[in-house]
């Protein structure tokens, strides 16, 4: 792996704080979180999200990003939609703390939680979905060896905008790209 490496691990009430702040306004919080939250992103919206983490065995896990060096809370992921009988699970709410950008830590929390769902918890396939306008995205999770499968038209509305989303996935067998 390039760039800094992160280690995960379970989102505490901190973290959700910390996370929140990185959610500044709608726009931000339906690009980044989805259609799941509304602005201002509150302590019951976090519970109510949570709560299929705390099932037996659980279908979401929620992560923190921590910098391997510093210790500081740098990203934000979550292992959602997890079916064992797949078994498969999506990642999705995948953020970097907005000053850190452009720095490989989103590329560093892709492959993090690829280990975690690949390697720990034994899945075949893992899926994502990305705003097609997010190129920056798109080029991470292709490099984390995510492959488009196909565009969904017009899934989210914001104002008057529409936004077209691609479907990405990888499967346990693949690599990713080891090159740039």
């Amino acid at each position: 792996m390039t760039g800094p490496l992160i280690h995960l691990e379970p989102l505490t009430t901190e973290g959700q704080r910390i996370v929140s702040t990185w959610l500044p306004d709608e726009r931000a919080m339906l690009q980044w979180a989805g259609p799941t939250f509304r602005h201002p992103l509150n302590e019951d919206q976090w519970r109510d999200h949570l709560a299929p983490g705390l099932r037996t065995p659980p279908l979401l896990l929620a992560y923190e990003g921590r910098d391997m060096e510093s210790g500081r809370m740098m990203a934000y992921g979550e292992i959602a939609q997890i079916n064992y009988q797949a078994p498969s699970a999506v990642l999705c709410r995948l953020m970097v703390d907005p000053g850190s950008r452009g720095r490989g830590l989103g590329l560093a929390l892709v492959e993090a939680l690829a280990h975690k769902g690949f390697g720990e918890l034994g899945f075949h396939r893992l899926e994502l979905r990305v705003y097609d306008f997010n190129q920056a995205a798109i080029r991470c999770y292709e490099r984390a060896g995510f492959v488009k499968e196909g565009r969904l038209r017009e899934t989210t509305r914001f104002g008057t905008e529409y936004w077209d989303a691609w479907v990405m996935s990888r499967l346990a067998t693949e690599e990713p790209e080891k090159n740039g």
